[in-house]
């Protein structure tokens, strides 16, 4: 039911843009806009796909051989739920244009027969966020890589905090060796943290931080500068930094009548993967102070002092903590509590 205006002046008697120059408005009495309702796309293979609608759902997964034409601000996602259920699958031979915002919001898979570059079209609502692939090696033939964007923390992330708010999952078949490249965006950096700061990790089970990489603040992208050949997901986190930089500090303190601090009380750290001891005495006040601690550290924390018990506990350090308080209580001894300190 799309009509021009000047049928609806037809039908109506109604004169629309009255205050436009004559000319200008019979321009714009005879435009027909395209619908900007969502469309679908099912489940098959194509030669060429051509998307200009600004929402397009996949309803399957979808292989092109030819040509992935990406329209001005067309965004198509993995299916109406918006999960990333079905793919996108480009072949060897398959290229892909794009104009303005024009990307895939979920799951796009190249297949390689030769070691030669990609830029994968992914982003998210919030913006486009490609990864380029620039393979340097083959050793299957053919062989192919995924990418799919979430524009969210990575759910595993050691230090939530210092993390960018979006990670890439990379899921390889077969065998291929590639420089990354990676972008993001000014809104993935957490408010307060500088991106210079962050690092580049691939995660297996676990954070590796990766070295040789390149990072671009003002193009906002990282750049393996040495090829990688395991996939998995990958993002910026601030490096658990291997120099002895951070600090642990708090309050011994017993309740009375408030908080009392606990005068000469002794703090002990013990590190769980090497053993190492680390002790100090608390001052008038109760305060104790840890310094050049290595970042991952995780210790076991006990504190003693006349006539008090404290409940140990695990402390795991990724950045510097303070307000790490003990509180104690009397010692009971017998039928009777030990007086005070």
């Amino acid at each position: 039911y799309i009509c021009p205006v000047s049928k609806i002046e037809q039908l109506t008697g109604l004169n629309f843009f009255q205050n436009v120059p004559a000319a200008t408005a019979a321009v714009l009495k005879q435009k027909i806009d395209p619908i900007l309702a969502a469309q679908t796309v099912g489940s098959g293979t194509v030669t060429n796909l051509t998307v200009a609608y600004p929402l397009t759902y996949m309803t399957g997964n979808l292989t092109v051989n030819g040509t992935l034409a990406l329209g001005p601000d067309s965004l198509i996602t993995t299916n109406t739920s918006g999960t990333t259920n079905y793919k996108i699958t480009l072949g060897p031979n398959a290229t892909v244009t794009r104009l303005n915002s024009g990307m895939v919001n979920g799951a796009v898979e190249k297949q390689f027969t030769s070691a030669t570059s990609f830029t994968f079209p992914v982003g998210t609502p919030d913006g486009y966020s490609p990864v380029t692939a620039n393979l340097t090696a083959l050793g299957i033939n053919p062989s192919s890589l995924t990418v799919t964007p979430r524009n969210i923390t990575h759910p595993n992330s050691f230090d939530p905090a210092f993390t960018l708010k979006r990670y890439w999952t990379l899921t390889e078949s077969g065998d291929l060796t590639a420089n990354l490249i990676f972008k993001y965006l000014d809104t993935d950096v957490p408010v307060g943290v500088s991106e210079s700061s962050l690092a580049l990790h691939k995660f297996d089970s676990v954070f590796t931080l990766i070295t040789g990489v390149s990072v671009d603040t003002n193009a906002n992208t990282v750049s393996t500068t040495t090829p990688v050949n395991s996939f998995s997901d990958w993002t910026l986190i601030r490096p658990m930094n291997p120099v002895n930089d951070l600090t642990v500090s708090g309050r011994v303190t017993i309740p009375r009548g408030g908080t009392t601090g606990v005068r000469n009380a002794t703090v002990t750290f013990t590190d769980q993967q090497s053993g190492a001891i680390r002790t100090t005495v608390t001052d008038a006040l109760g305060n104790y102070n840890f310094g050049s601690i290595t970042s991952g550290t995780t210790f076991t924390a006990t504190v003693t002092a006349r006539g008090l018990v404290f409940p140990s506990r695990s402390i795991q350090v990724f950045s510097n903590l303070v307000n790490e308080d003990f509180s104690g209580q009397r010692r009971v001894l017998g039928a009777r509590t030990e007086g005070d300190y």
